[in-house]
């Protein structure tokens, strides 16, 4: 089950180790996302109340099991509407890195971008007590009369103005497509 819990969720987890059964581990992130009523493409051990360094990512282009990830390099920028599976409701914009490569516990190396960078970022983070409410809140700084970035030509007042986190969105993809 998904833990909600602060104390637990901001706890720095602990490396995986010889005597830890790590595909026990990720057999139950791996029910646990399955079962979650929040869709979701990752979840860290911390969430399900197992302080180790492990999560699972499942989007649509990657399946990966980490354990002991180690951050390797970054690169670029993007700020990323996120949601957590551990703070149902909460959404916050978080500048991340476009681009980050990870070294996981067995050795093997991953490259990623777009939303597989977020999502690795973002599990890592919890691995390290972190969650987007402790992330400075990256917003968009529009006046009301000021043309919508989002390129539609009305106003922002007239068309994304109670809608940031949907105009993050489209902000976002557009960055993404034009990579």
């Amino acid at each position: 089950m998904i833990d909600t819990n602060s104390l637990i969720i901001n706890a720095v987890s602990e490396p995986i180790t010889k005597e830890d059964n790590v595909e026990l581990i990720f057999q139950q992130l791996e029910a646990d996302l399955k079962n979650s009523d929040i869709p979701g493409v990752g979840l860290a051990a911390v969430q399900i109340g197992i302080l180790k360094r492990a999560s699972i990512i499942r989007t649509p282009s990657s399946t990966l099991n980490l354990w002991n990830p180690i951050v390797v390099s970054q690169d670029g920028e993007v700020i990323s509407p996120e949601g957590c599976l551990s703070l149902p409701g909460v959404h916050r914009s978080v500048r991340r890195a476009k681009e980050i490569t990870i070294q996981n516990g067995d050795g093997r190396t991953y490259m990623a971008e777009g939303l597989d960078a977020i999502v690795l970022q973002h599990e890592i983070d919890h691995m390290n007590g972190i969650t987007i409410v402790d992330k400075n809140y990256a917003t968009l700084k529009i006046g009301r009369n000021k043309l919508c970035p989002c390129k539609s030509g009305r106003k922002f007042k007239k068309c994304h103005i109670d809608k940031e986190l949907e105009l993050q969105q489209l902000l976002v993809q557009s960055s993404q497509d034009a990579v």
